[in-house]
């Protein structure tokens, strides 16, 4: 059976940094036995088929052929299209992610953050923003945008003792979620 899923690339083609032309990052998830490979913006938005079903193993075979490829690390998450779904459906915080997607993420971590390390964060730490934790996706409103933020990659994973982070505005999630339909 084959599954739809996207690769979430964390840090790619920002600031000149960690440069992988969308092009050439088609050609190598074809490669890797990938099927229906398309990219969504600039960002490192993988969308692709596959038979495996293990999305942590097809996280870390793509992030073992850019390594190989480009020679820098790029972590991956790999989601099914069940799981954006779910990601939509589950969002505690769904009329602000409706009225301003722009100002709204969706966080993936690789693990599951314990709910007691959440608590343990002071929201006036990262006021005005506010954030909810739902299983391994934290959502997130930002009210005065991103780049204003406390609530960076780094203090994230670290608070919640996450090895990787990368979060996708709303309305990157609902355009992943229909090009995987």
């Amino acid at each position: 059976m084959t599954t739809s899923y996207v690769a979430l690339l964390r840090g790619i083609n920002v600031g000149g940094t960690n440069t992988v032309d969308m092009a050439d990052l088609r050609i190598l998830l074809g490669g890797l036995g990938c099927g229906n490979v398309r990219t969504h913006l600039n960002s490192g938005n993988v969308i692709f088929t596959s038979g495996g079903s293990d999305s942590a193993a097809l996280a870390r075979k793509i992030e073992a052929a850019l390594a190989a490829e480009y020679g820098f690390s790029i972590r991956t998450l790999v989601r099914s299209r069940e799981d954006l779904k779910d990601v939509v459906k589950r969002n505690p915080m769904a009329e602000l992610a409706a009225a301003e997607p722009a100002k709204f993420t969706a966080v993936f971590f690789s693990g599951w953050p314990k709910q007691e390390a959440m608590d343990e964060i002071d929201p006036a730490e990262y006021a005005p923003d506010r954030c909810e934790l739902v299983g391994r996706v934290l959502y997130a409103y930002f009210p005065d945008g991103l780049a204003e933020s406390k609530l960076t990659r780094q203090f994230l994973e670290k608070r919640l003792d996450q090895e990787v982070a990368t979060a996708r505005n709303w309305n990157t999630l609902l355009a992943l979620l229909s090009l995987m339909s």
